[in-house]
């Protein structure tokens, strides 16, 4: 599992670090060390022994959650991607077997795909692959850069899901626009 990528940037070493990305946690250190601190500690001087053992308990808990999510989630998607590259084989299989033109192949690939999505979600009620829950999603949400690495191919439905969803918004703010210069025209 991968948790950033830095492979595009200047100088990146394996894409774990990069100057540009290791120059500015030293400078925002910095701040934090010299303006932010002081003013932190002179409240949590204040804050009672409880409460920072309330505070360092829940921060405990949260950390806890994190990992089992973060293994729960990396074991579904192991079995996730199994299935899917089956899937896949099986479907270019059967289209190249029953088809030679490449226009026709493509409109089979289509119906195949949204029959294989309706496969894909009984599969997963089987197999109780839920939904992500709320720790998961806001992992995904945190480390846009994430990746799977034992399951790549979930990694790149994942692109191509966040691909799709930027199109539509872009379509739907263009449409969204179009009226509004109507609405202003007409008026």
């Amino acid at each position: 599992m991968k948790l950033w990528d830095y492979s595009q940037e200047f100088g990146n070493l394996k894409g774990r670090i990069a100057p540009a990305i290791s120059l500015f946690w030293g400078v925002e250190i910095l701040i934090l060390v010299r303006l932010i601190q002081p003013s932190v500690m002179a409240i949590v001087l204040r804050i009672h022994a409880w409460w920072a053992a309330l505070i360092v308990f829940l921060m405990l808990l949260d950390f806890i959650w994190t990992v089992a999510d973060t293994v729960q989630f990396h074991k579904a998607a192991l079995v996730l991607e199994e299935h899917l590259r089956k899937e896949r084989e099986n479907l270019k299989e059967s289209v190249k077997q029953e088809v030679d033109d490449l226009a026709q192949q493509a409109e089979l690939f289509s119906q195949r795909l949204a029959a294989f999505h309706l496969h894909l979600n009984d599969f997963l009620h089987a197999k109780n692959i839920r939904p992500f829950r709320f720790n998961q999603r806001r992992l995904l949400k945190n480390y846009s850069k994430f990746k799977e690495i034992d399951a790549p191919f979930v990694t790149e439905i994942r692109k191509q899901a966040a691909s799709f969803k930027n199109k539509i918004k872009k379509n739907s703010l263009l449409e969204l626009s179009k009226k509004n210069l109507e609405s202003i025209s007409i008026h």
